[in-house]
């Protein structure tokens, strides 16, 4: 059996020294296999590839080689592995398996063994990681292992708006064709100022998330504004329910992209934050006008600009994404039919605010249609009621997969009592409401009435919805 392993290297020469080593007392103790190494180096200064020349002479064997790739110039690791699969697979003789492994030791040669005895049962490509079981990081940091982990920053839904930025930078022909969000509206525009700033792309993630998390607390920041006479109140406000959110993350030590995350996926770097963001600030815009309207002093024309920034943003949001309407249209319109029944809202109002909210879904809909040769998926392609059951029973098994841990148990716990407090604000809601039904006096109870009915039925219609769509 031959076996190839591929080792990028820049300013490796410390861990080269330690790693081939290792790689040759693998070598040693499996009989049946020959390895041979390929050191793939940028012309690091600090003399890697002389380092894995005078090695390679001292540890060769007849089933242990190591063979050094010099190229001109620093590429970057992607290239390097491209190089290094190109070389050896193009060997007349090449290697039975090809393993890559990174010189900073961060990948344990001890492993290979493992490694090999899955291939021997058949397996065509393993994968080793470090938050499998038993998997670890003994000699990180803390702050390499947040990074690592990425739930916090980024993650692999991330690189679609990076490689996105650096294709349209680079003026590449645009023949992307997208799955079903365009993610135009707010997260490329959020991820190009990231970029400009940021030196990297790892940069650009970190960047982009600190922005996320600055949007975020300035949407609850506004939201207490309209109850809180003091801005230290509004502030506390924002700070708690920031940390909620950071808490949620946290419970998600590893989430799966479109699978067992509920709240990091959706913040941070992905084409969904924005979703999130924008909501918020149309939730912001329309208790507002449900506050401002209830006073006898307001008419139509003092909500124009609210009203403005609705459509807005729900246009664009919802062509950028149509998630939008789950997420954020459909319960904001149920909040305020609700209101208006049960006449703590004035006609007229809720009358705007559902029309500037349809009105918003209409002009991004025809925007959709104008992108149709980008899009994967429209829309109309997501209505699949045939798979409801299917749906359904996937839903159940990722919530029986997730409630495994008590860490899980602790997150479903926490939303749970989430869920509950919005019912019970809007019990505690309308049991205070003025009984005269002043429209001066209902403002407030309204305006409570609203937010809680949206953060009720928010996470219900998104559920549902992906349900009653087969898309779970």
């Amino acid at each position: 059996m031959k076996i190839a392993i591929l080792v990028p290297t820049y300013n490796e020469s410390d861990n080269i020294a330690k790693l081939l080593p290792a790689l040759a007392a693998v070598s040693r103790r499996i009989p049946d296999a020959d390895f041979r190494a390929l050191v793939i180096d940028d012309s690091s200064p600090d003399g890697t590839a002389d380092a894995a020349r005078k090695l390679s002479n001292d540890l060769h064997s007849e089933r242990s080689a190591t063979d050094v790739l010099v190229r001109r110039e620093k590429q970057g690791l992607g290239k390097a592995y491209i190089h290094g699969f190109k070389t050896v697979l193009g060997l007349k003789d090449g290697p039975d398996y090809v393993l890559r492994m990174d010189a900073d030791l961060s990948h344990d040669p001890r492993y290979i063994d493992d490694f090999l005895a899955c291939a021997g049962g058949g397996a065509d490509f393993i994968v080793g990681a470090r938050y499998m079981e038993g998997g670890s990081a003994p000699d990180w940091s803390w702050y390499r292992k947040l990074l690592s982990r990425g739930v916090y920053f980024y993650n692999g839904d991330s690189l679609t708006l990076a490689l996105l930025w650096k294709s349209l930078r680079a003026g590449e022909p645009f023949h992307w064709v997208l799955s079903s969000q365009l993610f135009l509206f707010p997260e490329g525009l959020l991820y190009a100022v990231s970029a400009l700033i940021a030196p990297t792309i790892r940069a650009s993630f970190l960047v982009n998330s600190a922005i996320a998390v600055a949007l975020l607390y300035t949407r609850y920041w506004l939201l207490g504004r309209l109850f809180f006479e003091t801005r230290r109140a509004s502030h506390a406000f924002s700070l708690l329910a920031v940390g909620i959110i950071l808490l949620y993350m946290w419970c998600e030590t590893a989430p799966n992209i479109n699978g067992k995350a509920f709240v990091t996926l959706y913040l941070f770097n992905t084409y969904y934050y924005g979703v999130i963001l924008c909501g918020l600030l149309v939730l912001y815009w329309a208790a507002w006008i449900v506050l401002r309207t209830n006073d006898s002093g307001y008419r139509a024309k003092h909500i124009a600009a609210p009203l403005a920034g609705i459509f807005a943003v729900t246009a664009l949001t919802y062509f950028s994404d149509p998630l939008f309407f789950l997420r954020c249209s459909a319960p904001l319109l149920a909040a305020v039919f609700i209101l208006r029944c049960a006449r703590l809202l004035r006609g007229w109002a809720a009358i705007l605010l559902m029309a500037s909210q349809l009105a918003g879904i209409a002009l991004g809909s025809a925007g959709r249609g104008l992108c149709k040769a980008y899009l994967g998926n429209p829309v109309t392609q997501y209505l699949d009621f045939g798979n409801v059951m299917a749906a359904a029973r996937l839903v159940g098994k990722t919530m029986s997969e997730v409630a495994h841990t008590p860490v899980a148990m602790f997150e479903f716990g926490l939303m749970a009592l989430g869920m509950l407090a919005a019912l019970f604000a809007i019990a505690w809601v309308w049991r205070q409401r003025p009984r005269d039904r002043s429209c001066s006096a209902t403002g407030p109870w309204a305006a409570a009435a609203l937010i809680a009915l949206f953060a009720a039925g928010s996470p219900i219609s998104s559920v549902s919805g992906a349900m009653l769509t087969g898309n779970a």
